[in-house]
């Protein structure tokens, strides 16, 4: 039922999921805390800040991290900055998510440093998509690309469908809009429908002409 009520856009009910935080199965638990994240239910943030530090279960601490990091607050930063040095990839790319929403400057650097020493992919692309919001736009150089991967292209569409709700980034999305990589054109063309505006018109226009069927569609 849960996984159910997600494919619900803008599901106003959510503070009535709250209770299910402290179900006895944990595998509820862990459905309870993704939902009540991808929905924003900022009420739930307490009950989520104590599920994540006080299961025992992994898995329901990731599903609280991650639903923390849809709706971050100042009080959380530590949090989100003690999970930057997890040893679970998932925790590290929540906690680079949350700090990134905050787009507040004072963590710039304590970003920036985490990120030169990942190693893990999805964490680094977690990193660039925090940088990027918080006014960090040349690593669209990062994020852009990883659309022409394989393995990291839902993540970095996710990332740059989020980002490119500000107008600023959004713009610095049309000098990258023809890539020689045709899944990456694929890819900016679905943000732009996504986040784009009558100003992403005239751009998407040129790709009509494209060499490649999926990019014309």
């Amino acid at each position: 039922i849960l996984r159910a009520l997600r494919k619900f856009p803008g599901y106003g009910d959510g503070g009535r999921l709250i209770f299910l935080l402290s179900y006895p199965q944990t595998n509820v638990q862990r459905e309870a805390a993704i939902t009540l994240g991808i929905f924003r239910v900022a009420e739930a943030v307490p009950d989520l800040r104590r599920l994540y530090e006080n299961s025992t279960d992994k898995e329901v601490r990731k599903a609280a991290l991650e639903a923390l990091a849809f709706m971050p607050t100042n009080e959380l930063a530590p949090v989100f900055e003690q999970a930057l040095a997890d040893r679970e990839g998932h925790n590290r790319a929540s906690a680079a998510l949350g700090l990134g929403r905050l787009k507040d400057a004072k963590h710039l650097s304590l970003i920036e440093a985490t990120r030169l020493k990942e190693k893990d992919e999805g964490v680094q692309l977690a990193l660039a998509f925090a940088l990027v919001l918080s006014g960090k736009r040349e690593l669209l150089d990062k994020l852009v690309p990883a659309l022409g991967s394989k393995f990291r292209a839902g993540e970095a569409e996710a990332y740059l469908r989020e980002a490119a709700r500000d107008d600023a980034t959004r713009d610095g999305l049309y000098a990258r809009l023809y890539n020689t990589n045709a899944d990456v054109r694929s890819g900016l063309c679905r943000v732009l429908a996504v986040s784009g505006d009558n100003r992403s018109i005239s751009y998407l226009e040129v790709l009509l002409k494209d060499r490649n069927s999926e990019v014309v569609a």
